[in-house]
């Protein structure tokens, strides 16, 4: 192998490695939801210039042999309560369903429409539950004399730029662009140490797109590791158990 070709590999290497460390960085952080086997209430509040709304909704993951589930139940308000969304993923593959108590219906959504927000809480299927995407490489700069990663993730349209405390491996802000453009900031407020292990219980997200504030926050005193695994079967997602 000549000189010229010996360079570019060793370049397209060193590129791989760096863009490798980008994704373990990013496997290894704190992020939304990220926890086993652990359930809780969330209360949120979407606030926009003409209206002031209020939610409520219980959260369960829990992983099991090859399966991982992460179920959202609505609380609040009346007219979606019991409503649900289920992530169910084996392996790599991943089936996101939707119960409609007025309908009596679950149904699947298409893989197409993963980007869809979930009732209005700012977030998507595909944000709650990240598959592919590419990495940039990653980038390190330091702020208020703090050390932090910043590691870019695209996946179809969309391209999130994670900021992450180096000292900690949490994420403190995510801020994500949609075909170039500017959509929305995630802001985490609050980590809290369940077992160990660092869960998000309070954040905020400023959708710009849609000129709105949302505020989330855990129920800490609701947090249990007491996992029931039926709550995770489709078929029995009628039945409204929080």
């Amino acid at each position: 192998m000549d000189k010229k070709h010996l360079l570019l590999s060793s370049l397209l290497l060193t590129s791989s490695l760096i863009a490798n460390d980008a994704e373990t960085v990013y496997n290894s952080t704190a992020k939304f939801f990220s926890f086993d086997n652990l359930s809780f209430n969330v209360n949120s509040t979407t606030k926009t210039e003409s209206s002031h709304k209020s939610m409520s909704f219980f959260v369960a993951k829990g992983t099991k042999n090859d399966r991982s589930s992460l179920l959202m139940r609505f609380k609040d308000p009346s007219e979606i309560k019991c409503t649900a969304v289920l992530i169910n993923k084996t392996n790599e593959n991943t089936t996101n369903y939707l119960y409609f108590p007025s309908l009596n219906r679950t149904r699947i959504v298409p893989s197409g429409k993963s980007g869809n927000e979930i009732f209005g809480l700012g977030i998507s299927y595909s944000e709650l539950n990240p598959q592919n995407g590419t990495f940039e490489p990653l980038e390190e700069f330091t702020q208020k004399e703090e050390q932090y990663y910043k590691v870019i993730r695209t996946e179809n349209t969309l391209q999130s730029h994670y900021i992450i405390k180096k000292s900690t491996s949490t994420i403190e802000k995510i801020i994500v662009y949609k075909n170039g453009k500017l959509e929305k900031e995630m802001v985490v407020e609050k980590i809290t140490k369940i077992k160990d292990t660092p869960l998000i219980t309070q954040w905020y997200i400023n959708d710009r797109k849609k000129n709105r504030l949302i505020s989330y926050s855990i129920d800490e005193k609701s947090i249990s590791s007491k996992i029931n695994f039926s709550l995770f079967q489709k078929n029995r997602l009628e039945r409204c158990v929080f």
